[in-house]
């Protein structure tokens, strides 16, 4: 038997309120959930000058000059970290 993330919550919302929560590590540890994957996020570092015009401008529309036109319209900082 499993559940759905719904169904899970349900149920531990009131396992936790008669206190039973071992019964839920029990059931968690009997693959009785649906877990979803998580998917890895790739480690890109995005480095303009190895650009050239032709594929800046398919990955972006615009050439390496306009992009850093944008950049620097934006005042984009020279280097941006995004949470992971």
């Amino acid at each position: 038997m499993q559940f759905t993330q719904d169904e899970a919550f349900e149920l531990l919302s009131m396992l936790a309120s008669f206190g039973e929560e071992s019964l839920w590590q029990a059931l968690l540890q009997a693959g009785c959930f649906e877990i979803p994957e998580r998917l890895l996020v790739p480690d890109v570092r995005f480095q303009l000058g190895t650009y050239c015009d032709v594929n800046a401008e398919q990955d972006f529309r615009f050439d390496v000059r306009g992009v850093r036109l944008l950049a620097r319209l934006f005042a984009l900082p020279a280097v941006i970290v995004t949470e992971s």
